[in-house]
């Protein structure tokens, strides 16, 4: 892909300050339920980007006898950074009666689900295609440490296809974790209107 290079950092705010605000959860943006929704709130969304913070788990599913999760957890908390941002995305061009723009990748419009509010599952489903450039700088998270996990749309959306640089920070803002994400989103079925 063209400008395969994930930049050195992704803005700790991306697209510059934004008001102070409060977000709909992840686990009302994303599929994953119980211990497969990793994020626990947004902490900032613009276009240019989205901001998302976790807690590491003792009872991740990923999680070794310690309580410690492996580093390579990293990409899916990327992964559920860059789907909230879509999501998100999504949310906002609904509630303006527009259309996304291609590289936020949310491109189906309110029109097209059948619904006036913003719905629910955009997608169908949203597949992993791959993680380029990954760069880890841990081995693991012990359980308690908050992450915050960042996303910004890297390359315009083609039929679904959209990638986007990430990175993860551990509490003391350090970069552990970086990669391009690309993903496929397949769009829902239209909604019948009643």
């Amino acid at each position: 892909m063209p400008g395969d290079r994930v930049p050195a950092s992704l803005s700790r705010d991306p697209g510059g300050a934004a008001p102070a605000r409060a977000w709909p959860p992840p686990s009302a943006l994303l599929p994953h339920a119980g211990r497969m929704a990793w994020l626990d709130r947004v902490t900032h969304h613009d276009g240019d980007g989205t901001a998302c913070e976790a807690i590491v788990r003792a009872d991740s599913p990923l999680a070794d006898a310690r309580g410690r999760v492996p580093g390579v957890a990293a990409i899916e908390w990327m992964a559920q950074c860059a789907a909230v941002h879509a999501a998100l995305a999504l949310r906002a061009a609904a509630a303006r009666g527009t259309t996304p723009p291609a590289e936020s990748g949310a491109d189906a419009t309110p029109a097209e689900s059948g619904a006036s509010a913003p719905p629910a599952a955009p997608f169908a489903r949203v597949l992993l295609l791959g993680t380029r450039l990954l760069a880890l700088e841990r081995a693991f998270f012990a359980a308690g440490e908050r992450v915050v996990a960042r996303a910004r749309p890297a390359a315009a959306a083609t039929s679904g296809l959209v990638a986007f640089d990430a990175e993860l920070a551990d509490a003391t803002g350090a970069v552990v974790a970086r990669a391009r994400r690309n993903l496929m989103a397949e769009r829902a079925a239209p909604r019948a209107r009643t």
